[in-house]
């Protein structure tokens, strides 16, 4: 299933928002309320709950491969101010850019999920072993996967005060 999503936004829940259960890990919140804008300008309410493939799904966490491939990099993802490039990617191995809210920028590939999961952040051939999917909520408690290599062209986070 292929999405047309040209930005999406995410922002950090505030003690105002809608009731979700929060899990706080080492200081960081999840899920994380999102705004998808659509290529057609359109717009969807959204709640990040992680990252992953298929049925393996991290909440707190967005696992990269950094440096070619030779580093894996663990962040987390209401740290991420922008992720772009998602929409020219062609291969495996093909790097978007990763902004931290620091300041930091680098460029970074997804991990592969085989044989030991995405936590071990793996180099894969197979584009079906990439842990790409973004597992997002709706409002009925169900959760959608989209397929970040063929969705968004740029993911913005904010964190509301």
């Amino acid at each position: 299933m292929r999405h047309n999503i040209a930005v999406l936004i995410l922002v950090a829940v505030s003690t105002h928002a809608q009731e979700l259960m929060i899990v706080e890990d080492r200081g960081h919140i999840s899920p994380v309320r999102a705004t998808i804008t659509f290529r057609n300008d359109k717009t969807r309410q959204v709640v990040i709950r992680g990252t992953g493939l298929r049925d393996s799904s991290l909440t707190h966490v967005f696992i990269v491969r950094t440096e070619d491939g030779v580093s894996k990099r663990t962040l987390w993802i209401d740290s991420i101010a922008s992720i772009t490039g998602l929409d020219s990617l062609r291969r495996a191995r093909d790097e978007f850019k990763v902004e931290m809210k620091d300041g930091t920028a680098f460029p970074a590939m997804f991990t592969g999920e085989l044989p030991a999961g995405c936590e071990a952040a793996n180099l894969f051939e197979n584009p079906k072993d990439a842990c790409a999917t973004l597992f997002i909520g709706n409002g009925d408690d169900s959760t959608e996967a989209v397929d970040m290599r063929y969705a968004p062209a740029l993911i913005e986070t904010t964190v509301v005060p």
